[in-house]
């Protein structure tokens, strides 16, 4: 038997030669140091069951895509946050408009084909690029271009303008 194998570090060994790294590229990655160690922590938190059971090959690697994947995520969690609060506002803003309430925007809205209702929302409401809605959409920026479109003259129909 050959015990010159290398062996998989193990939970301790991978953290002990990770884990400043890991902080320091969530700190550039959040943008502050308090965040960053938060994440850094998060990220650990949320990898410490794979790599103690030896799911996970590259150690390094996976908690570099946890602190990411924990990143994004929190980064969606302000965006719907800050959407919502935007809705708010426009909500207030559409209330002021000719129509008989917000109510029948909404309606309106509810009759436009999911793709085309969910381009238009991440365009006026969440106020994304068209490159970033091709990447949430997973689609080309023509395409998102085609459902914005296509998307306003079925609301308009729905309303009554032409």
């Amino acid at each position: 038997m050959n015990t010159n194998l290398p062996t998989e570090p193990s939970l301790e060994q991978i953290l002990e030669a990770e884990l400043p790294s890991l902080v320091r590229f969530c700190i550039l990655l959040s943008g502050d140091r308090s965040s960053g160690e938060e994440l850094a922590q998060e990220a650990v938190a949320q990898s410490l069951l794979r790599l103690e059971s030896g799911q996970v090959r590259n150690g390094p690697a996976y908690l570099r895509r946890a602190a990411v994947n924990t990143w994004t995520n929190a980064i969606r969690r302000r965006r719907l946050e800050t959407s919502l609060r935007h809705l708010q506002v426009t909500n207030q803003e559409v209330e002021e408009l000719e129509f008989e309430s917000r109510d029948s925007v909404w309606r309106a809205l509810s009759h436009v084909p999911p793709r085309q209702r969910a381009a238009l929302v991440l365009r006026f409401y969440e106020d994304l690029s068209v490159s970033d809605i091709a990447e949430v959409l997973q689609c080309s920026d023509g395409t998102v271009k085609s459902n914005i479109h296509r998307g306003m003259k079925r609301l308009a129909k729905e309303l009554g303008d032409e």
